[in-house]
């Protein structure tokens, strides 16, 4: 058995444990691009892709945080683009299955702005989504809310989804009557919650207040050497730099993925120290790495010792 480098459980002294639990507590938010541009990919932590069937460029996925979205949503006033499974499941057949390990999830298809049948739809290709991935990684799915599901909170197939994807449109989205009971909810369920067209420092704090944990956006799409500085200060504003580099380690020689397991919060029997890391979430997936604080990390060398 291996023990990390900070393990709360096994700190030495209660500054230890103080110092640990200041730094898991502090909250961060993942920002996935539904522009790619390959520059910015496996840079940082907090910057990732969201992956949609229309797109038409191959990504690099190395070392990418990456979800996939159905590609449904076509734009404000626009009626939605007919969902087809094949080129959807491609988008997790066509990769390295050790790429597998960075996708946070995949969004089930629903209607824009209606919940019901949103609901409908969940339930027709939850069986199909649900064997996403391969047998050993098993791909998160998303619920993708609609305007008055906060209304549905008992309707809702909880156990059947790991994230809340916050769609609807920008009035509810932005309301904490709305979608902000909704995540409220969803939190106290242990779920991860993603917020849907976020392009604009106001939408950005709003997310962060929110206690969203990731969202998505196209703010690189335009004019990409102007925004993407403007972005990172974004995320740098809300994400802020622990004192102290955590350290991480490699999963194995004989292991192909290229993710890292962050020594800093992992413990014994598959319990996480830090109770915003996505294996806590997706517990089936074991510990990659932690997307909330994991910064900077430091190479360490890993102790066999039990």
């Amino acid at each position: 058995m291996h023990l990390p480098l900070f393990d709360p459980t096994h700190a030495q002294t209660g500054s230890d444990r103080e110092r640990f639990g200041a730094l898991a507590a502090r909250k961060r938010i993942v920002y996935l691009s539904g522009a790619v541009r390959p520059a910015c990919l496996g840079q940082q932590f907090d910057l990732g892709v969201l992956r949609t069937p229309e797109m038409g460029n191959k990504i690099n996925l190395e070392g990418v945080i990456w979800a996939a979205d159905n590609g449904l949503y076509a734009g404000p006033g626009q009626p939605p683009r007919t969902f087809r499974f094949d080129r959807f499941e491609r988008l997790f057949t066509s990769i390295d299955a050790h790429h597998l390990d960075g996708c946070l999830f995949a969004a089930v298809p629903d209607m824009p702005y209606d919940a019901d049948e949103t609901l409908r739809r969940f339930e027709q290709w939850y069986p199909a989504f649900s064997e996403l991935g391969d047998a050993t990684t098993r791909i998160p799915l998303a619920l993708v809310a609609q305007n008055g599901m906060e209304f549905m909170l008992d309707a809702l197939p909880w156990d059947q989804f790991q994230v809340l994807f916050l769609g609807g449109d920008d009035q509810w989205k932005d309301g904490s009557a709305g979608a902000g009971r909704l995540v409220a909810e969803a939190k106290r369920r242990g779920k991860w919650v993603h917020c849907g067209r976020v392009n604009t420092w106001t939408r950005f704090k709003i997310a962060h207040q929110f206690g969203c944990d990731s969202m998505d956006g196209t703010t690189l799409k335009y004019g990409p050497d102007i925004n993407t500085p403007i972005l990172q200060r974004w995320l740098k504003r809300l994400n802020p730099e622990p004192t102290r580099a955590l350290a991480y380690a490699p999963l194995g020689a004989a292991n192909p993925s290229p993710m890292r397991l962050v020594v800093a919060h992992t413990v014994a029997e598959r319990a996480y120290a830090c109770d915003r890391a996505p294996g806590n979430r997706f517990a089936w997936r074991g510990e990659r790495r932690c997307l909330h604080c994991a910064w900077r990390l430091i190479p360490v060398e890993w102790s066999s010792d039990a």
